[in-house]
């Protein structure tokens, strides 16, 4: 693993992952245990990201990356949103074709 700060003070890491949709794509199978050892992580990691109020809001096979470990990251938070307060909704409207 690297790591860098940029200059606003970030710190940005880089590991070496593999997507779910590259996993599926490579072994064209994922196993029910393989399954719901997958989908219980990806519960949890939703539960972490939303205590700290924000929303993902792009979940997808290519957004789950996997270590070394075979345990589930969360990553592409480009379409995340943070919700300012309690009980706060966010509506989300995608202007991509590809949604439709």
């Amino acid at each position: 693993m690297s790591s860098t700060t940029a200059d606003d003070g970030v710190r940005w890491f880089a590991l070496s992952l593999q997507s779910l949709m590259e996993l599926h794509k490579r072994r064209r199978i994922i196993t029910e245990p393989e399954c719901r050892y997958f989908v219980h992580q990806v519960a949890l990691g939703c539960a972490y990201v939303h205590r700290a109020h924000v929303i993902h809001r792009d979940l997808k096979l290519g957004n789950l990356f996997l270590n070394d470990a075979m345990e589930i990251k969360i990553g592409d938070f480009g379409l995340a949103t943070r919700l300012d307060y309690d009980g706060e909704r966010k509506l989300y409207a995608s202007l991509d074709a590809s949604y439709l």
